[in-house]
């Protein structure tokens, strides 16, 4: 059975594995002098282990430059300065970190001279917003749901947290880079909450503690939400993270391979088609047939979560995903028909799933 430490550490392994692979590349990127190499420290959606600078800064927006020698050293800076302080300005320098901010569109060159004297140059690009759009992730974006899911919109369970991202884009399309382009916001007299993270435009959406519909606000983009009751009706439907199948309903089998272990998802919608967010007052029961010995096994789930990462302080994301996320662990051993039963917050639904060789 996979164990949530045994699943931690299979997320952690991959993260070293890409790592160890990048090792031998350049990191960041070099300045015109190659004295310097710059790195953007944003957090993404995406995981960029190569950190370049390769992304236009939005418009009113910052980053955050991690600058280091050839040694790979943090350089001590002594002076950041602009070319051109109408398009790029800089904000703060500390031990081997520049943050800039993006004034207005347009191209200017940052230089960056260390405490002996030697400098770099980089050429920043500062692009204007054309268009936002705001990510709710019940769950890590390194495991992403995919954005179907969502299409009905959303409602979120009192007290629920979620995390929350703002993509920004310029006019051919184009991702752009920084932070801080755009405040956050919530419709006047919300009872809901945001906690924004440094140097980030992750920020975490936290339900209030009664019913109401509110808007979660990005710019100009207004994301409707609605705190409902947990016994509110809902459907419940099943979804493997691990090959995208699903998600689908009690009353149709979900196919997933044998000889391997599935990420899974409980998803759960409202009877108009909204996704509803949280993980509420009790956590989720999750038990399989009878019949699945030799087919099926049920590793990590909501209520091993809370049992064995109670004293490991470092199981927070972890506990997270599993609870917030609604998510679990469940090994396909060998062919063969099983059930998957459901439980949480009064209801409960069975799900025939049908393991199927790989090919």
């Amino acid at each position: 059975m996979i164990t949530v430490r045994e699943l931690r550490r299979a997320l952690m392994m991959s993260l070293v594995i890409a790592s160890l692979s990048l090792l031998a590349c350049q990191l960041g990127t070099g300045g015109s002098e190659g004295n310097f190499t710059f790195s953007d420290q944003t957090p993404d959606l995406e995981v960029d282990l190569r950190n370049e600078v390769d992304k236009s800064i939005a418009a009113g927006g910052r980053l955050k430059l991690q600058v280091k020698d050839s040694a790979g050293k943090a350089v001590s800076i002594a002076q950041a300065a602009s070319d051109d302080e109408a398009v790029l300005k800089v904000v703060s320098t500390g031990e081997g970190v520049v943050v800039v901010e993006g004034v207005a569109p347009g191209a200017a060159e940052l230089t960056v001279t260390d405490d002996f004297g030697t400098s770099d140059r980089i050429e920043l690009d500062v692009a204007a917003i054309a268009s936002t759009k705001v990510h709710v992730l019940p769950w890590t974006p390194l495991l992403a749901l995919p954005e179907r899911l969502f299409e009905g919109g959303f409602a979120i369970l009192p007290d629920a947290p979620v995390e929350i991202f703002a993509e920004h884009r310029d006019a051919s399309g184009q991702a752009l880079g920084g932070f801080d382009a755009q405040p956050w916001s919530l419709s006047e007299g919300a009872s809901a909450s945001i906690t924004e993270r440094d140097a980030s435009d992750f920020a975490t959406l936290k339900a209030g503690p009664t019913p109401e519909a509110f808007s979660l606000l990005r710019g100009e983009l207004a994301l409707p939400f609605e705190t409902v009751t947990e016994d509110t009706p809902k459907a419940l439907q099943l979804y493997s993270q691990s090959q995208d199948v699903g998600p689908s309903g009690p009353d149709a089998t979900l196919e997933i391979e044998a000889g391997r272990a599935h990420f899974m998802h409980v998803a759960a919608f409202l009877e108009d088609g909204r996704y509803l967010v949280g993980s509420g007052s009790t956590p989720i029961e999750i038990t399989i047939g009878d019949d699945a010995v030799g087919i099926l096994e049920l590793g990590a789930t909501p209520q091993s979560a809370a049992e064995e990462i109670e004293d490991d302080e470092q199981a927070d994301d972890l506990a997270r995903i599993l609870a917030n996320g609604r998510a679990f662990v469940l090994s396909a051993q060998n062919t063969g028909e099983s059930t998957v039963t459901i439980s949480w917050l009064g209801q409960s639904e069975t799900f025939p799933v049908r393991v199927v060789a790989a090919p």
